[in-house]
């Protein structure tokens, strides 16, 4: 038994409402379902499953849905593919440029360390020279 149950206040919503349907009723009427098909599908009719079709037809929904959704997800990996490409070329410029700082500081140092050892030079030299004048003056 089925019922009509209008809400206290009027918003011209309605709520349906049946009692829970026992397993024995639920089996009767999958039962005489059956029957009916089999019935039609002997006497030659088409027989159309209105649950299944709404089924098949939910599932090619959810599969163009789903379809769409692949579609978008490749753009965006395919976005994102070519944002990392695009980092990458400017790693490797990095890396030129780091390597060509440091083949420039390379020869910076080896012109820190030659200039070291005539600063070297020219101070032992002048230290020998004060000593040498400083002992023939005497």
């Amino acid at each position: 038994m089925s019922l009509w149950l209008q809400l206290e206040e009027d918003y011209g919503f309605f709520e349906w409402l049946d009692p829970p349907t026992s397993k024995w009723i639920k089996d009767l009427l999958l039962d005489l379902k059956d029957t009916v098909f089999r019935l039609k599908r002997e006497m030659g009719e088409a027989v159309v499953d209105e649950a299944r079709e709404r089924h098949f037809e939910e599932v090619e929904l959810i599969n163009q849905c789903l379809q769409r959704q692949l579609l978008n997800m490749d753009a965006q990996l395919e976005a994102k593919d070519k944002e990392l490409v695009k980092k990458e070329e400017e790693l490797e410029a990095m890396q030129k440029q780091l390597d060509a700082l440091e083949v420039k500081m390379k020869g910076m140092k080896s012109n820190v360390s030659s200039s070291c050892c005539v600063i070297m030079f020219v101070f032992v030299l002048g230290l020998l020279v004060a000593i040498v004048m400083n002992g023939s003056s005497k």
